[in-house]
């Protein structure tokens, strides 16, 4: 059974991996097992949720530390392309690699690790996921002691509290990601100028700065935009 688990990449609050993760590392926790984080950020200890991954008990190295990864340990990432790129470097101390993949997205140098044998067991979050991966991983490499399987993502629902009795004189849209250009369509505004409702429309985007007005163009007057979860909270958004 294990005991301690070697994460590489750092917890968010908010987005796709990054708050997955969290939430992942709060049950882990829960269940005993020995935390130790690997970043692929130079300075983790400014982060939002360093103060509480030291309540927490969690062991932060720094970042791109591969030689506190002890021989044959336990390796998982998150959807994370450093850990990809690290691998060559990452094998050299264990072989026992996971990653958690990206949905229905596939890096380029995953397919490249599939292709090297460099990642032992894929992750996913559901079936449906993993059959449509699957036949593009295998036909790199027909390894068969690389494995694929599902597991529950575990999520803390005191965190998201169910709000009943919401307002019915507006409609609300929203949007909540990294600020990162990639997560966001060129015709975002053309899409959500289209939404069509009998009440005024109001928008929120949690994680939106000039990388994604560059790629987006000017918010609509009925969307207001937030940098990050200092100026608006996950639970706020919600």
């Amino acid at each position: 059974m294990i005991h301690s688990l070697y994460i590489v990449g750092f917890p968010s609050l908010y987005g796709g991996a990054g708050a997955e993760l969290y939430h992942q590392i709060k049950v882990w926790r829960q269940m005993g097992m020995e935390m130790h984080l690997i970043p692929t950020q130079k300075n983790a200890y400014c982060a939002g949720l360093y103060p509480e991954m030291m309540n927490l008990g969690v062991t932060v190295y720094e970042g791109y530390d591969w030689e506190a990864i002890p021989a044959g340990a336990p390796v998982i990432s998150f959807c994370n392309e450093e850990f990809l790129a690290a691998l060559p470097k990452i094998r050299k101390r264990t072989r026992r690699t996971v990653f958690v993949n990206c949905m229905t997205w596939l890096f380029g140098r995953e397919k490249e690790a599939m292709k090297r044998g460099d990642i032992s067991l894929f992750l996913y979050q559901n079936s449906n996921v993993m059959g449509n991966v699957i036949p593009r991983l295998r036909a790199l490499n027909p390894d068969p002691a690389i494995r694929f399987m599902t597991f529950r993502p575990y999520f803390d629902a005191a965190d998201f509290p169910f709000i009943a009795g919401r307002s019915t004189d507006w409609f609300g849209a929203g949007h909540i990601s990294r600020q990162d250009e990639d997560k966001f369509s060129k015709d975002t505004w053309h899409i959500y100028e289209h939404f069509a409702s009998p009440v005024r429309k109001r928008g929120t985007f949690l994680g939106f700065d000039q990388r994604s007005e560059v790629k987006t163009g000017r918010p609509p007057d009925w969307v207001e935009t937030f940098h990050d979860q200092k100026s608006l909270s996950q639970q706020e958004f919600y």
